[in-house]
């Protein structure tokens, strides 16, 4: 794989992960990693335990959907490193 392809890759994941990021998933305007903040807050803790299995299945999903933006954005940082270090091979 050649140094551009890279670039490219890295650069479309993190512009995947900052959309995903900052948008809007809920109708109250939370964005994944805020609802993963509050299912991990006490209020959240005090939900998934004495709500219902709707509350526990949006806080696992808010949980792995953060997980992958974050890993989205590592990734992609690497790929951009590992693009713009490693030289091109010659033929």
């Amino acid at each position: 794989m050649s140094n551009w392809v890279l670039l490219i890759v890295g650069i479309i994941l993190i512009i995947n992960a900052g959309i995903a990021y900052a948008y809007p998933a809920f109708p109250l305007g939370l964005t994944w990693t805020m609802a993963n903040d509050i299912c991990n807050g006490p209020l959240g803790e005090l939900g998934k335990a004495l709500g219902t299995l709707e509350i526990r299945q949006v806080c696992t999903m808010a949980s792995m959907i953060t997980m992958a933006i974050y890993g989205a954005s590592i990734i992609g940082f690497i790929l951009i490193l590992v693009g713009m270090v490693v030289p091109k091979k010659k033929k």
